[in-house]
Formats: C-alpha cells, sequence, structure tokens
C-alpha cells in the first residue's frame, strides 16, 4: 500500500498529505476518538452532540455565547464591547438562541412554523458549504439556492458572503457553467488615410461546385476605399491564393502596405509568407475564433453572399458566372463609412452603367488637355480623400460608442491565472479550460496565455479570472518565473539602443530573448520605412505648402506694419495742423476782445455790429 502511494504521488502532480494538515488533524482528533486509521473511517458518519459542543465552546466567536446560556446572563452593552462582530451579532439575536443538549441552535421564524438553525462554528463552514454545494444530492446549484439550502438548518455571521465566495470558487461551476454576462472589452479602431493602407483578405466557402469546377471565392478588400475583388477558385490552396493576389490584385492596383488575414493554413503557409516577405508587406492576422477581428472583409462576405443568392439558378451551380457584374454594382453604391462609392475613391470617377446608357443624360464632362485633367484629377482626389477620412473617423468614433456601451471587461496582468472558453464543445463537455497562466500582454485586448504544455494567443473576450483555491505547481512555477524575470530584467538606454541585462534568464519558454526583441524592433523601423517611402511624396508636398502659407503669413504682416506706419504719420500730420488752428483761433479771440474794448465808448452800435461781423468772417476764412 505505501509503495501504492509513493509511485501515485510521483505520477500525479501536486499532491500533498492530508495528515500534514492541522485543520484536517484536529478535526480527526475530536471526531475519531478511535484509533483506526483514517482510511478506514467512513465519511458519511455524522458528528455526535459531544462533538459539536466541544467545536461549539472552543470556537472564539460562539464559546462566549455558550457561557451566557449555561449561566443564564446576558451581558450588558458595555461588556459586549470588548468582543467580536460576530459575537456582538448574536447577542443582539439572544432572545432566539437555545440550547439543545448542550448544542447552539437559533431559532427561525416562518409562515409555515418555527425551526432550528445550528450555530455553525469556524472549523465546520467550510464542510457545510461543501456538503450543500459540491455534492452530487446539492448538485452545484448557484449562490442564492446554495443560501437557501444552508439557511434552512445553519446559521453563522456573514454566511451569505463566505457562501458566495465559495460558490465563485468552485472549479466545478467555473468551468462548466456559462457566464451571466460574458467579457467584452473595448473596441479597438484601426484607421487608415490612403489607398492600399491596409487590404484584408479572406477565403468563402466550400460552396456548391459549379460547372467551371469552383468551389470556394477568394475576397479582397481595401480598408480605405472599401473596394472589393471576388475571384472564383477551384481550391484554396495557398498557391492558387497567392497566384490570384498577386496576378488579379497587387498587379493592377500597387503593393499594399499591411495584409490582414484570418489563421486560415493556406495564409500562413511558407510560400504566402515568402510571398509577403519579397513584396515588403507587413502580414498580420486576426485572433483565432475571433471574426470580427477581420470585421470590414466579414461584413462584405455576407453581402456578397445575400447579392448571390438572389440571382443563382435552383441547384446553385451557376454562382461564379454573376460575381463580376454583381462586384460591379457594389463598388458603384456609396459606401456609408466614406460618404463615397469605391469607383469614386480608387478611380476618381464614376463608371457608366445600364441606366445612364437606357435614359438620355446630358454630357458633363470638359474637354482639356491631358496635363490639366491630371492637375484637377489630383486636386480633386485630395479633396475626397480628405472627405473621406473625416467620414471614417467620424463612423469609427460612432461604432465604438455604440460597442463600448456595453463592454464587461476584466483587467489581467502577466502572471495572472484565468480559464479560456472552449469554441467547441458538446453540450455535456466543459465550457471552459484551464488554469492558463497570462506569460504576455500583446496589446489591450490580446493575450498570451500558456498551460502545462504549450502556449497561444487569445483575445480578452475569450478568457476569465480563474478563481479556484487548487492551483497546480507547473502554474505556481510559472508565475514564479514570470515574477522573477520582471523583477531582474534592467533596460538601460544608450546612444538610442536598448541594452537588456537579465540575470535570471535560464530557458526560453519562460523568459524573451534580447534577440527576439530586436527582431520586433527590425520589423517595426521596416514598417515605418515603408510608411515613410509611401507618404514621403505626400508629406513633402504638405511640407511645401505649409512653407508658402508661412511666407504669405509673414507677406501679410509686413504689410500690415507699413500700413499702420502710414496711417500713424497721417494722424500725426492731421494733429498737427488741428493744434495750429486752434492756436490762430485763440489769437483772433483776443483780438475780438481787443476791438470791443476799443468800440466800447461809441454810441453807434450798428457801426460796433458791423466791426464784428466783419472780423468774424475774417477768422472764419482763416480756419478754413
Amino acid at each position: 500500500m505505501d509503495a501504492d502511494w509513493v509511485d501515485f504521488k510521483t505520477d500525479v502532480d501536486n499532491v500533498t498529505n492530508l495528515s500534514d494538515n492541522p485543520f484536517v488533524s484536529k478535526i480527526c482528533a475530536v471526531t475519531r476518538s478511535q484509533n483506526s486509521k483514517l482510511i478506514d473511517s467512513n465519511w458519511l458518519s455524522g458528528y455526535t452532540t459531544k462533538e459539536l459542543e466541544n467545536f461549539q465552546k472552543e470556537d472564539s466567536d460562539l464559546g462566549p455565547v455558550h457561557k451566557w446560556l449555561d449561566n443564564n446572563c446576558k451581558p450588558n452593552r458595555d461588556e459586549i464591547a470588548s468582543y467580536s462582530p460576530s459575537t456582538r451579532k448574536y447577542w443582539l439575536n439572544y432572545d432566539l438562541l437555545i440550547t439543545k443538549n448542550n448544542v447552539l441552535y437559533q431559532k427561525r421564524l416562518q409562515p409555515t412554523g418555527e425551526s432550528y438553525q445550528l450555530l455553525v462554528p469556524k472549523v465546520l463552514r467550510k464542510e457545510v458549504m461543501t456538503s450543500c454545494h459540491n455534492t452530487m444530492y446539492s448538485a452545484h446549484f448557484g449562490v442564492n439556492k446554495t443560501k437557501d439550502k444552508i439557511k434552512n438548518c445553519f446559521h453563522w455571521y456573514k454566511m451569505g458572503e463566505d457562501i458566495q465566495s465559495h460558490v465563485n470558487t468552485c472549479s466545478v461551476c467555473n468551468r462548466f457553467k456559462a457566464l451571466n454576462r460574458k467579457p467584452k472589452a473595448s473596441l479597438q479602431s484601426y484607421t487608415v488615410g490612403y489607398p492600399l493602407d491596409r487590404v484584408a483578405i479572406d477565403v468563402i466557402g466550400p460552396l456548391p461546385h459549379t460547372r467551371q469546377n469552383n468551389k470556394f471565392i477568394l475576397v479582397i478588400g481595401d480598408h480605405f476605399t472599401r473596394w472589393m475583388e471576388a475571384f472564383p477558385l477551384p481550391h484554396q490552396q495557398a498557391e492558387k491564393v497567392a497566384e490570384k493576389l498577386v496576378h488579379e490584385f497587387i498587379s493592377r492596383f500597387g503593393i499594399p502596405l499591411e495584409l490582414h488575414s484570418d489563421q486560415g493554413r493556406n495564409f500562413e503557409s511558407k510560400i504566402f509568407t515568402e510571398v509577403c516577405k519579397l513584396l515588403e508587406i507587413h502580414k498580420t492576422r486576426s485572433t483565432s475564433y475571433r471574426p470580427c477581428s477581420n470585421g470590414i472583409i466579414e461584413r462584405f462576405n455576407a453581402t456578397l453572399e445575400g447579392m448571390i443568392r438572389s440571382f443563382v439558378n435552383k441547384n446553385a451551380n451557376d454562382w461564379d458566372l454573376h460575381i463580376g457584374i454583381l462586384m460591379a454594382a457594389y463598388r458603384s453604391t456609396v459606401h456609408p463609412a466614406t460618404g463615397y462609392s469605391p469607383n469614386m475613391l480608387m478611380l476618381g470617377r464614376e463608371i457608366t452603367l445600364p441606366p445612364q446608357i437606357i435614359f438620355p443624360f446630358p454630357n458633363c464632362n470638359e474637354s482639356m488637355e491631358v496635363e490639366t485633367y491630371v492637375s484637377k484629377m489630383r486636386s480633386k482626389l485630395e479633396e475626397i480623400y480628405q472627405l473621406a477620412r473625416e467620414h471614417l473617423r467620424s463612423s469609427a468614433v460612432r461604432q465604438k460608442k455604440d460597442y463600448d456601451s456595453r463592454i464587461s471587461q476584466n483587467q489581467f496582468c502577466k502572471g495572472s491565472l484565468v480559464y479560456k472558453f472552449n469554441n467547441i464543445f458538446k453540450k455535456l463537455n466543459e465550457r471552459w479550460s484551464g488554469p492558463f497562466v497570462i506569460v504576455d500582454i500583446l496589446s489591450p485586448v490580446l493575450y498570451k496565455i500558456k498551460n502545462r504544455y504549450k502556449s497561444e494567443t487569445v483575445h480578452h473576450d475569450k478568457l476569465k479570472k480563474y478563481q479556484s483555491d487548487d492551483v497546480p505547481a507547473w502554474a505556481v512555477a510559472v508565475q514564479k518565473g514570470i515574477s522573477s524575470r520582471i523583477n531582474n530584467i534592467e533596460i538601460r538606454e544608450d546612444s538610442g539602443e536598448f541594452n537588456i541585462t537579465d540575470t535570471s534568464c535560464q530557458t526560453e519558454e519562460t523568459f524573451i530573448t534580447f534577440r527576439e526583441l530586436k527582431a520586433e524592433v527590425n520589423i517595426m523601423k521596416g514598417s515605418h520605412q515603408a510608411e515613410l517611402n509611401r507618404f514621403g511624396d505626400y508629406i513633402a508636398r504638405l511640407e511645401k505648402r505649409l512653407k508658402m502659407k508661412e511666407e504669405e503669413i509673414k507677406s501679410a504682416e509686413r504689410k500690415l506694419r507699413k500700413n499702420e506706419e502710414g496711417s500713424r504719420k497721417q494722424l500725426k500730420e492731421k494733429d498737427d495742423l488741428i493744434r495750429t488752428l486752434e492756436r490762430k483761433l485763440r489769437h483772433k479771440d483776443n483780438e475780438v476782445e481787443v476791438s470791443l474794448m476799443t468800440f466800447k465808448g461809441y454810441d453807434d452800435v450798428h457801426f460796433v455790429c458791423k466791426m464784428l461781423e466783419q472780423r468774424f468772417s475774417e477768422c472764419f476764412s482763416v480756419t478754413q
């Protein structure tokens, strides 16, 4: 028997001896007075009243209550102030407490009658919750039902919080039960500002086999112009997909800066990777079982399927004959996100459609030279692109506002234990698997998790917190490795470069190396350089226009200063003239006063008035 137990401990992870636990040994010593071994005891055998009495008297909260009832002496308010909140709560319910066979109970008054609740000591509370939740006759019900079941027979201080904590940390409930509110992180926006900044690609199928031997549709779309292409394919192997991408899309519209796809084998194949490397295309991918990470192309797939469904025959074997015309209809329709049709944003004009041929319309196109046409086309596209950018930004803000109104985001950090949602599970299988350890945070919503055997990248919405108390030994070891790495990695910035000193790195699984960090930096540099090459001419034109505007502003400032100086000079001349006229007026007034003094002795008033009129007329002529 001992040899078998040793073999079992070596084969099974994280096994501890229960006899080493003082809590278990204490229960065994009190409840099993026999000298028989624990392995021979029956776990369904109940407790005796003597054992319950000893448990309650040894409990720090129930012991004083036992003494009060034994002595039939209720303490006053001042005496109870020094006891714990649990004991004070029992003191408030003193009239409801009763002893039966020296065991404490509390009366419970119900419409159906009176019942008794056992006051459970701390040492037995875990066992009570386990027997009323984890066993087959308890069936792992939720918090409220478990509370009601326990309240029928048991009572202790803050039992509701303890029951809720026990149910929330139950490993069976965490793995098999669905969440009332699923995790939902905030929406991460990705905006573009020029055609072919980011191109999405996906494959639809398998579809009904056509006469042309086609079963799949390769869909390629530009994020900025919303220009979509669809190509029927007989199969979805990597060679065929790469051939269509290069010869049908890139050869016509140019090399995109970034190519986004799901994690299909054809897109993750070596040949597809080499094509992207050869053309210097930055390849990105969405997380597994997360189609909204490639939402533009996935939404168009639904639109394309609806259009095809409207025109196929009964056998649905001619869908590949209609794709070209249906794509022309889609590209000539105004997209709500940009405010323009894909034809206008990609070609700079609208194409001629059958309604414009059937019904006569006046020709609005003017004949002009090639250089004039090119110049007008450039200025027109610049204005349209600017308006499209504004529409895309406002659309992204609106979508994020609507999406984030119902988020339920959890905060995870490196070393956190989580459950992962099982995307493919049968009805009786577990919904969540775990635990997993978060070893890296790739973005606000992407996490790299690791279990005992492998690592993978998972979205936030596929994770939830691991709340069980049963933590495997391998998870503890990984957590210690992550914490030691965080504590021992030192990053110094010398002459523009980062030097990493790590004294604890031992395995590639647990620690990042300088080589990996350098590779990531090189990838970022390459993508930034590609963007600079792409937008270099545009930035140069903007800088040139900015310099021209600055020169115009400086010229206007010089003219304004010159005009101000001229205005100041004119105002000064007018002020001098006004002061001269004022002096002359004061002089003439003095002369008039002298004349009045001269003619004061004359009796001829008429003569005096004439003299005054003559003087005033002379003064007015001088002022004018």
